[in-house]
C-alpha cells in the first residue's frame, strides 16, 4: 500500500515522529526512514530527539542508494560497476569523442571545459524520464530550427553513452530503475514499513522504485504539499501536486493501492506567523490590520549590507532573547552570491556560521596544480598555466619564490615550454640566484613528463599522475594543513582539505575504471580530469553544535527554528543554464514526449515560491526578509514578488534601512566589539553619534580592543601634527 501524507511543511516533521513512535511501541517489524542522501545524518539526530532514542536496531535511516544497496544485497547485483557523476561525465565525454563526427550542432564543443558537465546532465535528465535516443529523435523529428538539431545531437550523445554503459557500468539513473526491477525478491522488505520524507519534486525514476516498494509493505510519502481544493495559495502547490499525481500513476500501474491522508495540525504559532503561513501567496488577498512586531522587511543598499545587518539582528535576537545561534536560520537565493559577505559579517560579529552547501573540487590548489602541470605537457601550453602551478603552493618552492619566477618569465617573454630547461636569460647574478628555485619547482614535472613518456597503457599514465602527487608530497601536504586549520580552529575548512585529496584519487580510480587499457594523449588525460574533478564537490560539515545554518532557499527546511531570515529577495529570471536544453526548450520536449522531462517556466517560478513559503513556515518565532537595491556588482535590482506578496498581506509593514541607511540597523552593529571597531575608528576623524560614543566607551574598557584604540588614538595626533606643519 501507498499512503501520501500531505500537509504544510512545518507538521511533516511532527507528523513522522508520531508514526514512527507509535510503530516502535506497536510490533515488531523492521522500520526504514529513507530521506535525501544530505538530509540523512540531520534526520538520525532529529529523530534520536524527537523519540528520546539513544539507538534503535528496528529503525534505520537510508538514502535512496543505500536503499538500492540493500535490494541489490537481498535480490542480487547488477553486473554494471556503479558510476557517479565523475564517472557520468567522463563517460558523457567519452562518447562525444567517438561521435564526433555525428554531431552537427555541438561538434568540436566537447574540448571546451564545462560542456561535458553540462550535456551530462542532460543525459541525467533524459534518462530520469526514461526516454531512450530513439524517443529523443521522435521529438527531434517533430520540431525544427535550433531545437530540432539540438536533440539529434542530444540522442547521439545519448545513444553513444548507453553503448559506453551497456553491460559494464550503472549510474543512478539506471540503479534505480533495476532496483524496483527487484525489489520483489528482497525478502527484508516484506512487513516493513517504509517512509519517504525531506522529498518534493522527484524524478520519475525515484517513483518507479517508490512504487515497487509499496508492492512489498506499507509505504508512507510525506509530500509538503496542501491537497484541499479550497486552498487560497493552492497555485504554487500546482507543481508539487503534478508530481504528487505521477506518483500515484506509477504505483497504479502496478496495483499498488493509494490512500491520501492529511498530516494534521502543527504546534501553534503566534498570529501573525499563522496568518503569514496562510496569506502569503493567497486569493483573494487579506490584509493584516495593524503594523507587524513579528514580521519585519529590511531594504538594503547592497548584499554585503544585508549581510552585516542579518548578523547583527542574529546577534541581538541571541542577547535580548536568550536563544541558541543555532535558533536562526539564514535562506538565500544563492550561496555562491552570498558565501563572502556572510563569512565576513558573521565573524564581525562573532557568531558561528555554517554555510550548507557543495562547491566544485577543481578550483582547489591541489587540483589546480595537478591540472596546470598536465596542461605544460601538451602542446601549446599557456604562461597562465605555469603562472598557476607556481602560485598553487603545492610545489617546493615559497609564495615569494614563485612571484620572482613569474616576474621573470614576464620581463624575459620566456614561454611556459622554456621552464624545462636551465635559465640563461638576464644578469648572471640573477640567473644564479633564481635557476635553483625553477629546478626545484620543475623536477617534479619534469619526472611526470618522463613516466607518462615511458607508460605503455592508460594504467602507466594514472600511475604517472599518482606518482606526481607523491613527488610534491600532496597527501602530507594535505595533513599538515588539516592540522594548521584546526589550530586555528578553522574545522569546517579542515574537513574540505582532506576530501579534496580524496576527491582527486577517486578521480584517477575512476578514470583507470572506465577510460580502457588504451594509451590517451596527455591533452586527453588533462581534459577528462578536469571535467572529473568540476563535477566533484566537497561538502563541509558541522563543526559547532550552536551555529547559524545559511542554505539555499531552493532547499526544503526540515526543521522549525525561531527565527528565519530571508536575503535576496530580488527578481531573477527562471533557466535552466547547467544543461543544453532552456527550460522552454525541455517544456515543448515535455509536450511533445508526453513524459515529464523538467519543469516548465511558469512551474520553476511557482517552484520558488513554494520554497521560500515553505521555508518561512518553519518560522515560530521570527520572520525577517531582506532584499538588496543593488547587485554584488552594482548592477539595479528590483524587489521580487514575495516582497509584494508580503506588503499585501501586511498593508502597514514599512521597510527598514533604504538608501539613506538605517540607524537602528547601525546601532545593532555597534554591539558586537568585531563590528564596531572599524565603524568607531572610521567616526573618529568626524562628528560621531551618541552610539557611536556609547561603543567607543564601551570599546576602551575591553581589553582585546584597547589596543587597537591606543594605535588609533596615536594615528589621529600624528596626522594632527603633520596638518600643523
Amino acid at each position: 500500500m501507498l499512503r501520501l501524507l500531505t500537509g504544510r511543511n512545518r507538521v511533516l516533521g511532527a507528523a513522522l515522529t508520531r508514526e514512527i513512535s507509535a510503530a516502535l511501541q506497536s510490533g515488531g517489524e523492521a522500520l526504514y526512514v529513507v530521506v535525501p542522501k544530505q538530509l540523512t545524518l540531520e534526520t538520525e539526530l532529529f529523530l534520536l530527539e524527537g523519540l528520546s532514542l539513544q539507538g534503535s536496531f528496528r529503525l534505520r535511516v537510508l538514502s535512496p542508494e543505500r536503499l538500492c544497496g540493500l535490494i541489490f544485497d537481498a535480490a542480487g547485483r547488477p553486473e554494471g560497476v556503479r558510476v557517479d557523476d565523475r564517472g557520468r561525465v567522463m563517460l558523457v565525454s567519452r562518447a562525444m569523442k567517438d561521435i564526433e563526427g555525428e554531431l552537427t550542432l555541438y561538434r568540436g564543443a566537447q574540448t571546451r571545459r564545462g560542456f561535458a558537465l553540462r550535456a551530462a546532465k542532460q543525459v541525467e535528465v533524459f534518462r530520469q524520464a526514461g526516454m531512450g535516443p530513439e524517443e529523443v529523435r521522435a521529438c527531434a523529428a517533430r520540431e525544427h530550427g535550433a531545437l530540432s538539431r539540438k536533440l539529434e545531437d542530444v540522442a547521439a550523445i545519448l545513444s553513444a553513452y548507453e553503448r559506453e554503459m551497456a553491460g559494464r557500468f550503472e549510474d543512478g539513473e539506471g540503479e534505480l530503475t533495476l532496483a524496483a526491477e527487484r525489489a520483489a525478491g528482497a525478502a527484508f522488505l516484506r512487513g516493513a514499513r517504509l517512509w519517504f520524507y525531506g522529498f518534493d519534486m522527484m524524478p520519475p525514476t525515484l517513483h518507479g522504485l517508490i512504487a515497487a516498494v509499496a508492492e512489498m509493505g506499507e509505504t508512507t510519502v510525506l509530500l509538503p504539499l496542501e491537497m484541499r481544493a479550497q486552498a487560497r495559495d493552492g497555485d504554487i502547490f500546482l507543481p508539487l501536486r503534478a508530481s504528487a499525481m505521477r506518483l500515484v500513476k506509477a504505483a497504479r500501474m502496478r496495483n499498488v493501492e493509494v490512500v491520501f491522508a492529511e498530516a494534521g495540525e502543527g504546534e501553534p504559532l503566534p498570529d501573525e506567523l499563522r496568518f503569514l503561513s496562510t496569506e502569503l501567496f493567497s486569493t483573494p488577498a487579506r490584509g493584516w490590520e495593524d503594523a507587524p512586531r513579528r514580521v519585519q522587511l529590511f531594504e538594503a543598499r547592497s548584499p554585503r549590507e544585508e549581510a552585516r545587518f542579518a548578523a547583527a539582528l542574529t546577534r541581538r535576537l541571541a542577547r535580548t532573547r536568550g536563544w541558541r545561534y543555532r535558533d536562526v536560520r539564514l535562506l538565500v537565493p544563492s550561496l555562491d552570491a552570498y558565501r563572502e559577505p556572510l563569512r565576513a559579517a558573521f565573524a564581525e560579529c562573532g557568531i558561528p556560521l555554517f554555510l550548507a552547501e557543495s562547491r566544485p573540487c577543481a578550483r582547489r590548489p591541489l587540483c589546480e596544480c595537478l591540472l596546470t602541470a598536465l596542461q605544460m605537457l601538451t602542446r601549446g601550453a599557456r604562461e597562465e598555466d605555469l603562472h598557476a602551478c607556481l602560485s598553487s603552493g603545492c610545489l617546493d618552492i615559497s609564495r615569494h619564490e614563485a612571484a620572482r619566477l613569474r616576474n621573470y618569465a614576464v620581463a624575459y617573454g620566456l614561454r611556459a615550454s622554456a621552464f624545462f630547461q636551465p635559465l640563461r636569460r638576464g644578469p648572471a647574478e640573477l640567473v644564479e640566484a633564481l635557476e635553483p628555485v625553477r629546478a626545484r619547482a620543475m623536477a617534479p614535472l619534469i619526472s611526470l613528463r618522463e613516466r607518462l613518456r615511458a607508460a605503455r597503457d592508460l594504467r602507466g599514465q594514472l600511475e604517472a599522475v599518482f606518482g606526481f602527487l607523491t613527488d610534491i608530497r600532496a597527501c602530507e601536504r594535505s595533513l599538515a594543513r588539516q592540522e594548521e586549520l584546526c589550530a586555528q580552529n578553522m574545522y569546517e575548512e579542515a574537513g574540505e582539505e582532506a576530501q579534496v585529496w580524496n576527491r582527486v584519487v577517486g578521480a584517477l580510480d575512476q578514470m583507470a575504471a572506465l577510460l580502457g587499457e588504451k594509451k590517451l594523449p596527455v591533452r586527453e588525460i588533462a581534459e577528462r580530469l578536469a571535467e572529473a574533478l568540476d563535477a566533484a564537490v566537497v561538502k563541509p560539515l558541522p563543526q559547532s553544535g550552536d551555529a547559524v545554518l545559511a542554505q539555499d532557499v531552493a532547499k526544503l527546511s526540515m526543521r522549525p527554528a525561531k527565527a528565519v531570515l530571508l536575503l535576496g529577495q530580488v527578481e531573477r529570471a527562471a533557466g535552466a543554464a547547467d544543461m543544453l536544453l532552456t527550460d522552454r526548450q525541455l517544456e515543448a520536449v515535455s509536450q511533445s514526449a508526453e513524459r515529464y522531462v523538467g519543469l516548465t517556466a511558469a512551474e520553476a517560478a511557482r517552484t520558488r515560491l513554494f520554497y521560500a513559503k515553505a521555508s518561512l513556515e518553519m518560522a515560530t518565532d521570527y520572520v525577517c526578509i531582506s532584499y538588496p537595491l543593488a547587485g554584488i556588482d552594482g548592477a539595479a535590482e528590483r524587489p521580487g514578488p514575495l516582497v509584494a506578496q508580503l506588503r499585501r498581506a501586511f498593508p502597514g509593514l514599512r521597510a527598514r534601512g533604504g538608501v539613506a541607511g538605517d540607524a537602528g540597523a547601525e546601532e545593532m552593529l555597534l554591539e558586537a566589539p568585531g563590528a564596531a571597531l572599524p565603524r568607531v575608528a572610521a567616526a573618529l576623524s568626524g562628528e560621531m553619534t551618541a552610539a557611536q560614543q556609547r561603543a567607543l566607551t564601551a570599546l576602551a574598557r575591553l581589553p582585546e580592543t584597547r589596543k587597537y584604540l591606543s594605535g588609533l588614538r596615536e594615528a589621529l595626533a600624528l596626522r594632527a601634527a603633520v596638518d600643523r606643519l
